[in-house]
């Protein structure tokens, strides 16, 4: 997937083809002091930045968040292994004798294993108006551990007020979800 980027706009496609069967990607950043915005498939936008395409609703192994106009704010970039504890069911709803979980499958056709996230071959990649491929490639860390319970990856932080170039890697799995500041931190001890 190579999708068409306007002038001023920067796309990040997260794409994995080894299970497990829903990965989201998560956009977060503070607008001010007092407001938090978070990008994901429960809130698809946020000022400049919105969640194009969740692979919940198409069946695929891909999602699209997409900045339209990069602002003055630290964005951070993580994803998380979705875990459905309801079973595909409403809270409150009871299945009735016989109901069999539909498996999802991948845009191959095939049922996806539940791997731990370390082992999705997870990658994100970066696009940019002024370049003709991805500006970057983030993989997911396959070395660090396979525990079931690091279901969060935080792949890299970004500087709005410094743009695309400013892209830092981070690389690092994590049982909770990394903190809003993380990246606000990372880059001043960076300095």
């Amino acid at each position: 997937m190579t999708p068409k980027v306007k002038e001023g706009e920067i796309r990040f496609v997260l794409d994995w083809p080894n299970g497990p069967n829903d990965l989201d990607i998560y956009s977060y950043f503070k607008i001010s002091k007092l407001l938090k915005c978070t990008v994901f498939f429960g809130k698809r936008e946020c000022p400049g930045v919105n969640l194009e395409n969740d692979s919940s609703e198409n069946d695929s192994s891909g999602e699209v968040i997409t900045i339209n106009q990069l602002g003055n704010y630290t964005y951070t970039f993580a994803v998380n292994k979705y875990i459905d504890s309801s079973n595909n069911t409403a809270l409150g709803d009871n299945p009735v004798e016989g109901f069999i979980i539909p498996k999802r499958v991948n845009r191959f056709n095939y049922t996806l294993p539940d791997n731990p996230l370390s082992q999705s071959e997870a990658k994100i990649s970066v696009y940019s108006f002024d370049y003709i491929g991805p500006v970057a490639q983030i993989s997911v860390n396959s070395k660090q551990n396979d525990s079931d319970k690091l279901n969060w990856w935080l792949s890299f932080c970004l500087n709005g007020s410094k743009g695309i170039n400013s892209l830092s890697v981070v690389n690092k799995l994590f049982s909770e979800r990394p903190q809003f500041n993380f990246c606000e931190n990372y880059f001043m001890n960076m300095s």
